[in-house]
């Protein structure tokens, strides 16, 4: 069993057409298929969703109701300028605080174009992260800036994560299947 929570950036770069139709349309997509697969997979794990740009939103919390879950991936829209995906981080585990003691693993599963520009360093809260054992893995998709890469790594050393990134719409997708059934440590 496990709780795991989509972080999607849906900043102003997320409208950019390099992807088809555009990366947050893809992204989209890339997250309804991974939903599917995860609750068929295993009907106990829970999913929840946050959104972040300069800021970040809790949108749903923690549940198996695919329904809902698609609705409200359907209806996500890009937000604003600026990336923060510490403050995604950290909604996300604000989201997993729960039960004690822990029932299930715990994930946070980052999609997004990078350009980390805005809000709390993505590896202090990875440092926090990792003290409560939950595992942070990442989707990317356009170019990432060194500075990016540099945060991503040290993000993934400290909580076992994984990084796929896609360079097109349809690998997006396979990548983001690939994470719904990846087994965590």
């Amino acid at each position: 069993m496990e709780d795991l929570v989509i972080a999607i950036d849906v900043s102003l770069s997320m409208k950019a057409s390099d992807y088809t139709p555009n990366r947050i349309e893809a992204a989209k997509r890339a997250t309804l298929s991974l939903i599917a697969m995860k609750l068929e997979k295993n009907m106990e794990d829970r999913i929840g969703i946050v959104a972040f740009y300069g800021y970040s939103l809790p949108i749903v919390d923690l549940t198996r109701d695919r329904e809902l879950l698609v609705s409200v991936v359907r209806q996500l829209r890009v937000l604003g300028e600026a990336t923060a995906p510490g403050n995604g981080l950290k909604e996300a585990l604000y989201m997993l605080r729960g039960r004690w003691p822990k029932m299930s693993k715990e994930r946070v599963l980052i999609i997004t174009d990078g350009t980390f520009n805005e809000g709390i360093p993505l590896d202090i809260v990875a440092e926090y992260a990792a003290r409560r054992n939950v595992v942070v893995d990442f989707l990317t998709l356009g170019k990432l800036t060194n500075y990016d890469k540099t945060m991503i790594r040290r993000t993934l050393k400290l909580t076992r994560g994984v990084h796929e990134h896609a360079r097109t719409a349809s690998e997006l997708i396979v990548k983001a299947i690939k994470l719904a059934i990846r087994e965590t440590p």
